[in-house]
C-alpha cells in the first residue's frame, strides 16, 4: 500500500546526502530557498517575503506528513549539516497507485548532483516501500535543467499540456514526465 510509506519516517544517507524528516530548526535554511526568486521562477507559487512564509509551508509539510497526504525530506549536506533542498512525494492516487515527485534545491548547490542523488534514493523508496506503480513529474517548459535531471533518471517525457497553469498573470505550459516501476528495475 502507498500508506506504508507513511508508517515510519524512511531516512537515507549516502556519501553525498542525507535525507531525513525536516525539524523547525531547518526554517532559516528553507526560507534561503523558498525567498530566491531565481529558484522559484519555474514554480507556481511566489518567493517568501517573511520567515512566517516559510513557517507556514514548514508546518504544511509536517500536517500532510501526518494527514498521510505527502511526504516531504529534508536534503542535508553532510559536510556542513546544512538543509540545502527538499524533496518528496504528493498527489498521491492510491486507486491508481502513483504519486508525483516535487524538488527544490538551494541556488548555491546547483548541477552539483544533490537533486540527482536525492531523487534517486526517493524513487527507491517510494517504489521499494509502498504499492507505488508510477511516479509523476510536472516541470515549466523552460526548467531545462530539471527536465535533464529527469529524463537522467529514466523518467520518460510524456507531453505538454498548453497553457494548463496561470500564475502571476501568464498562462503556462506544463511538461508531463513519468517513470513506472516496471520500467525502473
Amino acid at each position: 500500500m502507498i500508506k506504508d510509506i507513511f508508517k515510519e519516517f524512511p531516512e537515507v544517507k549516502t556519501d553525498k546526502i542525507i535525507l531525513r524528516e525536516l525539524n523547525f530548526n531547518d526554517i532559516k535554511d528553507m526560507f534561503e530557498i523558498f525567498s530566491n526568486e531565481e529558484i522559484l521562477k519555474y514554480y507556481y507559487i511566489s518567493p517568501h517575503k517573511s520567515i512566517e512564509d516559510t513557517e507556514r509551508l514548514f508546518f504544511m509539510f509536517i500536517n500532510d506528513y501526518r494527514d498521510c497526504k505527502a511526504i516531504t525530506w529534508g536534503i542535508v549536506n553532510p559536510k556542513n549539516n546544512k538543509l540545502i533542498g527538499i524533496c518528496g512525494f504528493n498527489n498521491f492516487d492510491c486507486k491508481l497507485s502513483r504519486a508525483q515527485i516535487n524538488y527544490e534545491l538551494n541556488r548555491a548547490y546547483l548541477r552539483q548532483g544533490f537533486i540527482y542523488d536525492a531523487l534517486n534514493e526517493i524513487i527507491k523508496i517510494g517504489f521499494k516501500n509502498s504499492s507505488i506503480k508510477r511516479i509523476e513529474a510536472i516541470v515549466d517548459d523552460k526548467n531545462k535543467n530539471s527536465k535533464e535531471i529527469l529524463e537522467n533518471l529514466e523518467f520518460k517525457y510524456e507531453g505538454c499540456l498548453r497553457k494548463r497553469f496561470y500564475f502571476n498573470g501568464n498562462f503556462k505550459d506544463e511538461n508531463y514526465f513519468g517513470l513506472l516501476k516496471d520500467e525502473w528495475y
